[in-house]
């Protein structure tokens, strides 16, 4: 069994103490901070750096999830690992070429981000609040990858920690207290620090029409943590919070429709990887470069950075 410790840049959530070194986090059953001697639980590997309150809280929201489904879609179907590759790809390429030392992903679920950037420092910190997604993924990513279940809204980093924030798909989950949560991840960005992410896009009216249509009919809890958002909006957030937009392009097109999103077309989850799946994603390279059209993407893949010179 592969042994991994939590980095010592992980801190109390509540103090921003430091926490007592974990050789190994397998085998441990908590973690103590040692500044306010709070204690947190490890399970399965995993510390779970939340209060009572909040833990209680994200219990409830997960009961909602279908958490072995979405971690099946992207795990074991594999025309949709193959579009999150490509995906994830577009991403990781957008990353300001600097050194980066402490690299985080937020709202990871399985860290599909984190599990493929290969080039950068390990380890990396995923966090996510729902324990049990986390632990589907554990034994592929780490050492490599730490997993930690922490809140977005509590991050356990000291102020002007991390060099690099790693974002898939994880802000509009937090839709209703979103500005809270973009002004904590500014907290933690050491100046000069990059964010990288990429969200749901609803610049367009006709994908505004086809959420609202699609949720309506095939109606989900907390649907409104499915609705993407607009440059304005993601510009507003990003600059209340003291970052600067860099980029925000549109992306993910007829391909993501058909095998990046399963949750669309449920009958092409275990569509295995073919002609088929490689030209629809050909395709929506090419729907990018195409002035007129390009705009209709289901995402947006944004950058942003932290004013300030590096130290």
């Amino acid at each position: 069994m592969t042994k991994y410790a939590l980095p010592d840049w992980v801190r109390c959530p509540a103090c921003r103490g430091a926490l007592e070194a974990v050789a190994d986090l397998e085998s441990a059953s908590g973690v103590k901070c040692t500044k306010c001697s709070v204690r947190y639980g490890v399970q399965n590997g995993i510390p779970v750096l939340l209060d009572e309150d909040t833990r209680r809280e994200a219990e409830v929201h997960a009961a909602k999830e279908d958490t072995s489904g979405y971690h099946a879609a992207r795990h074991a179907a594999p025309a949709n690992m193959q579009y999150y590759d490509y995906w994830v790809d577009d991403l990781l390429r957008r990353i300001p070429q600097r050194r980066y030392g402490r690299v985080i992903e937020l709202m990871a679920g399985g860290a599909e981000v984190s599990r493929r950037a290969h080039s950068l420092p390990k380890p990396i910190v995923a966090i996510d609040i729902n324990h049990a997604l986390l632990a589907l993924s554990k034994n592929e990513i780490v050492p490599d990858v730490v997993p930690v279940c922490a809140s977005a809204e509590s991050l356990p980093f000291e102020d002007g920690a991390i060099d690099l924030v790693l974002i898939q798909g994880g802000l509009h989950h937090v839709r209703k207290r979103v500005a809270g949560v973009v002004r904590e991840i500014a907290r933690v960005m050491a100046p000069g620090a990059a964010l990288v992410a990429s969200e749901p896009r609803n610049d367009h009216p006709f994908n505004r029409a086809f959420r609202r249509a699609f949720y309506h009919l095939h109606p989900i809890p907390d649907a409104e943590e499915e609705d993407g958002f607009t440059k304005r909006e993601m510009g507003a957030l990003l600059r209340d919070a003291g970052l600067t937009m860099r980029e925000y392009d549109p992306f993910a097109y007829l391909g993501y429709m058909l095998i990046g999103n399963t949750d669309l077309v449920p009958l092409l989850a275990r569509m295995e990887k073919n002609a088929i799946s490689k030209s629809l994603i050909a395709l929506d390279r090419v729907w990018t470069k195409l002035p007129l059209a390009r705009g209709l993407g289901w995402a947006s893949q944004i950058v942003a950075e932290k004013p300030g010179a590096r130290a």
